[in-house]
């Protein structure tokens, strides 16, 4: 299963204050359903890695290791740096990894599957076309989305098929008529590529 976004105010109480406490500030997040995690990072200049192993019901306090900045080096092994085993998430456990630094903070919740449906976004049926719209929007910036546009069946999509898509929650549309993809807009279009 592709990783899905979900947005961060629908998180659970326990997983947004490990969130803010790494520092991160994004509208949503990557969510991976999986059963073991990697929590070694790979940061570079100008950044250190870091995980989190909370409980999403918020029953256990939160672990959360930062590496050194810049990665791993030879005056000290944090674990985070070194670690290359996959480790088991439990039924109602998370880890969050990521690396935070001068670009900011990126992060990834990765949750055991059987927590996955509470955190799911509803289902949306969409069309192929209201589909490949939405992967060109997320695929690509906005300066290069016209060529894209004009290679769909029909041509470049209309304002009504743009309103219709921000109607569904799919795309917001600011008022200079810049469209911008949502999380759920995303979560449409995810494993699906721009040609």
């Amino acid at each position: 299963m592709n990783s899905l976004h979900v947005a961060v105010k629908a998180l659970p109480e326990s997983v947004r204050m490990v969130l803010d406490r790494l520092g991160y500030h994004r509208p949503d997040i990557a969510i991976n359903p999986t059963e073991k995690v990697s929590v070694r990072g790979c940061a570079g200049d100008g950044s250190r890695s870091f995980f989190a192993i909370l409980a999403l019901d918020g029953s256990v306090d939160p672990r959360i290791q930062f590496g050194s900045w810049g990665g791993a080096n030879p005056f000290e092994a944090k674990r985070v740096d070194v670690d290359d085993g996959l480790h088991v998430i439990p039924p109602g456990g998370a880890v969050v990894t990521g690396e935070t630094g001068g670009r900011g903070c990126f992060a990834r919740l990765h949750v055991n599957p059987a927590n996955m449906a509470p955190l799911l976004p509803a289902k949306v049926d969409l069309t192929e076309r209201q589909l490949a719209i939405l992967t060109i929007i997320n695929g690509l910036k906005s300066s290069a989305r016209a060529e894209y546009y004009t290679r769909l069946a029909g041509g470049g999509p209309t304002a009504a098929e743009f309103g219709a898509l921000e109607g569904l929650g799919m795309v917001k549309i600011n008022k200079v008529g810049s469209v911008s993809i949502t999380t759920d807009g995303k979560n449409a279009c995810a494993g699906r590529r721009v040609w």
